[in-house]
């Protein structure tokens, strides 16, 4: 029943503020909200439609007095009915609406009250400053208005249900930017203007070694690497306390004793008076990527020296071919058996051991690709120990191989670096 006198009215808000207060689901305090509008205006219906964020899109969030409104809902947006915002004469002041008047500016409102049966329909914007957060409706299916009273409590109801969903929204914002920090793949920290940390996130934990627990209420020298001196951080504080944001490199110290390199960027937080109270601190551990640079940079020099090398092994090439030739005529010239032709033969080897060794640098100028074919490892290996024991008399090389040829996929050039090695 409805209330019949000031007093339980009164008492009938005092409760609606403390379900508003108390009511841990944010639903169940839309639907005391829709409850006592109902009851204290004497409406046949009330409903509560909240905003989007947008301000524009509108959804049920409660109905009390209709099934069918509750199971199927009141979907709308503003831009579709621009009247809804349009018909209160002052802030905060409430729209009424008798449908026996054809409402053209709120076509899709218009329809949907015709068919729950309303005749006339009370309209209070929900509003917190200028911010837009939805409408409580309060309907009669007889052609009767409502009371001036009832209009004023729909207003104190609207007023407190405003104040309810502004608080939700902040919530909601909070729990938003509070998961965007703690999922953030950057570490982020938060100190105050004293410089003593006051929050990080796992991301921190996780590049540092460091827990929340070992690094909120120090300062953050103990991630110092000594590898900046006292006027990389004076400069940085300097331009921080200008209100200026600082953009940098640090090299830190994690738990374990290793370096690791950061990206940072350190913004200065202001409160409503343009005084610096916080700073917050969102940095990024580009060791990795730092050390990928080097790679490629050092992977760029090699390129360089290997087109040098092809070069320098092209012409050196020509050389030992005119040697080469010059050898053979001379062979040609000398007797068989005699000292200098056999000299002339181990002149031979080691211009074939040049050539191996140019065919080396191509290979290294060409990336690596070298030139293999079936090769007896230890007809290789032998021809190596006789040369160098040929040029090292004073060192004695014993050599036990089996009979049967060891041959395998390789460039001849490669194996007799490895046993020159």
């Amino acid at each position: 029943t409805s209330p019949t006198n000031e007093i339980e009215r009164i008492q009938s808000l005092n409760d609606l503020a403390r379900d508003l207060k108390g009511a841990q689901n944010f639903e169940e305090k839309l639907r005391h909200a829709a409850a006592r509008a109902k009851a204290l205006s004497s409406a046949d219906l009330a409903f509560v439609c909240l905003a989007d964020k947008a301000g524009d899109n509108h959804r049920t969030g409660a109905v009390a007095g209709d099934t069918a409104l509750d199971e199927k809902g009141l979907d709308f947006s503003i831009k579709e009915n621009p009247g809804l915002l349009s018909m209160p004469d002052n802030e905060n002041a409430c729209a009424l609406i008798d449908m026996s008047v054809r409402h053209p500016d709120m076509p899709v409102i218009s329809k949907r009250l015709d068919e729950l049966g309303i005749r006339f329909c009370i309209v209070v914007p929900l509003q917190v400053q200028d911010r837009h957060l939805g409408f409580l409706f309060a309907g009669n299916r007889k052609p009767a208005g409502f009371a001036l009273t009832g209009q004023c409590l729909l207003l104190l109801i609207g007023n407190l249900l405003a104040a309810e969903i502004d608080r939700r929204w902040w919530w909601e914002d909070h729990e938003r930017l509070a998961t965007v920090l703690e999922q953030a793949a950057e570490t982020i920290m938060i100190t105050n203007r004293e410089g003593v940390i006051q929050y990080v996130n796992p991301s921190f934990e996780a590049v540092s070694g460091y827990s929340r627990e070992e690094a909120v209420g120090k300062r953050p020298t103990f991630l110092k690497s000594g590898l900046q001196d006292a006027d990389f951080y004076r400069e940085m504080w300097e331009t921080l306390r200008s209100g200026k944001v600082w953009r940098g490199h640090f090299v830190n110290r994690r738990k374990d004793g290793s370096h690791y390199k950061l990206d940072a960027s350190i913004s200065p937080i202001k409160n409503d008076r343009g005084e610096i109270t916080d700073y917050v601190s969102v940095r990024k551990d580009i060791t990795h990527e730092t050390l990928l640079r080097k790679q490629l940079h050092q992977a760029q020099k090699m390129e360089a020296i290997g087109t040098l090398a092809g070069g320098i092994a092209h012409d050196f090439n020509n050389l030992l071919m005119g040697i080469q030739g010059n050898i053979s005529l001379m062979r040609m010239e000398l007797l068989s058996d005699s000292p200098p032709h056999k000299r002339c033969k181990i002149i031979e080897d080691y211009i074939n051991r040049g050539a191996d060794l140019t065919r080396q640098l191509l290979g290294i100028a060409k990336g690596g690709k070298y030139h293999q074919f079936p090769t007896d490892i230890s007809k290789r290996v032998q021809a190596n120990l006789e040369m160098f024991g040929r040029t090292k008399k004073e060192i004695q090389i014993h050599m036990r191989a089996d009979s049967q040829p060891c041959v395998a996929e390789a460039d001849p050039g490669q194996i007799d670096q490895v046993c020159l090695n």
